[in-house]
């Protein structure tokens, strides 16, 4: 009985220790709402605890304190309107968007459809960093693993990156969440939305970033001595089978760094990349990382957006 009750209070402490160190979703920050489709405003939120605490722009002069809660979930709110009528809100949070109803209580009846999106406008005022041609190329996609050391899947974490402005980094975690962030120096970055600044440190050559709140992302290394030459021009084929013209595509490819390659398009576009493998490359500015297989021994790339490279 005594070995039972041991091996209980073993499991319950587990489960606190699982609970207490998973991530609580947050709805802090502004958002652009919609009233029944139509009637726009923004919505500014601070949560502390289940608590959240904000205010709604109206148009109509009424107060614009909100009050609720929120459970992971469901965000429920409430704003006196002073006008003998309470409006109320309940929605469903899902990652970086919400969905649900308002309706008033009181004097002045009404009902609708209230659904909403995280701002992310424009980013913030860029950091001085003395030496951005030293920045690493962060662009393309993460593997992300949590607080308790789950993994949350292959690529499901991304990170945009200008090339004109490399010190400009978009992050999206695998909930969908989206921040704006930038680098401190060449091996810090913060992403400046994410619990008041997350700060985040790049270690193994820029592989792998290791987040103040214990969780860490990571992407492969390729093998470089395995890596094909793409340098050169290449004949594209749209999506619908058309010929872009011979040697309007190119690709540039560092002789003492052949992971880092440079793609344009016949249009002009260009993108960063690097291989994901020795037959897999990926172009990190375009479509999110746009992925390419290299067949008939180098000579073709096959994009996974249906069009292809050939040389």
């Amino acid at each position: 009985m005594c070995t039972i009750r041991r091996m209980a209070y073993f499991f319950l402490l587990c489960m606190c220790v699982v609970v207490g160190a998973a991530q609580t979703p947050t709805v802090s920050g502004k958002w652009d709402v919609i009233f029944k489709g139509t009637t726009r405003a923004t919505l500014t939120l601070q949560q502390s605890g289940a608590n959240v605490t904000g205010t709604l722009g109206t148009s109509d002069g009424t107060p614009s304190q909100v009050n609720g809660t929120f459970d992971g979930t469901t965000l429920t709110l409430s704003r006196d309107t002073g006008l003998q009528t309470i409006q109320r809100y309940r929605v469903t949070v899902q990652g970086s968007s919400f969905t649900g109803t308002y309706w008033n209580d009181g004097k002045i009846p009404d009902r609708g459809e209230f659904a909403g999106t995280k701002s992310i406008t424009s980013p913030p005022a860029k950091s001085a960093v003395t030496l951005v041609s030293a920045l690493p190329n962060l662009a393309g996609r993460w593997s992300g693993v949590n607080a308790i050391g789950n993994s949350e899947g292959d690529g499901t974490e991304t990170i945009e990156q200008s090339p004109s402005d490399p010190n400009r980094l978009l992050f999206r975690n695998f909930g969908g969440d989206v921040s704006w962030g930038h680098f401190l120096n060449a091996t810090t970055v913060i992403a400046d939305d994410w619990q008041g600044g997350l700060r985040g440190t790049l270690e193994d050559n820029g592989r792998t970033i290791r987040w103040a709140n214990s969780t860490s992302w990571s992407r492969p290394a390729p093998v470089v001595s395995a890596l094909p030459s793409l340098a050169g021009r290449w004949t594209g084929v749209n999506a619908s089978g058309n010929s872009e013209g011979d040697g309007t595509e190119t690709i540039e490819q560092s002789p003492s760094a052949p992971n880092r390659l440079i793609f344009r398009n016949f249009g002009g576009d260009i993108s960063r990349g690097h291989f994901l493998n020795a037959t897999t490359v990926i172009a990190d500015d375009w479509q999110g990382g746009l992925r390419g297989t290299i067949e008939n021994k180098g000579r073709t790339i096959r994009w996974a957006n249906s069009t292809s490279w050939s040389r």
